[in-house]
């Protein structure tokens, strides 16, 4: 008898682990996307149908970005190459450079510091 009981206090306890682990586990799956007759893709994790978590997207110009993609925009730290031969490297919010990053131009000039909404804050 006390067997039983300790094995169904065991089996209840695993059951109540797992459901806790599906209920908070991020429902992420890795995909590949292709859009405009493969002109445009993307790499990486989706989120309730949206780009979400660490990813890479080519634009049909040839732009490319690689990092952290939350709700569908780059949110976190990632890195934007220009077709234009510019790149900015660090953090974004909700599409937008801001935060630390650095800047790098087409003529190589680099820019290092504080981005606020996509424009460079110089530190004094």
């Amino acid at each position: 008898m006390m067997k039983r009981r300790v094995l169904e206090i065991i089996v209840v306890i695993s059951l109540a682990i797992m459901a806790v682990f599906s209920l908070t586990v991020s429902q992420q799956r890795r995909t590949h996307y292709s859009f405009d007759n493969h002109k445009m893709s993307y790499d990486g994790s989706m989120k309730k149908g949206k780009f979400s978590g660490q990813g890479s997207l080519k634009l049909p110009n040839h732009d490319k970005y690689v990092g952290h993609f939350e709700n569908g925009e780059f949110n976190g730290k990632g890195t934007f190459i220009s077709h234009e031969n510019w790149s900015y490297s660090g953090k974004f919010i909700s599409g937008l450079p801001s935060g630390k990053g650095t800047l790098v131009t087409s003529n190589n000039k680099k820019y290092s510091g504080k981005f606020v909404k996509g424009e460079f804050h110089r530190e004094n």
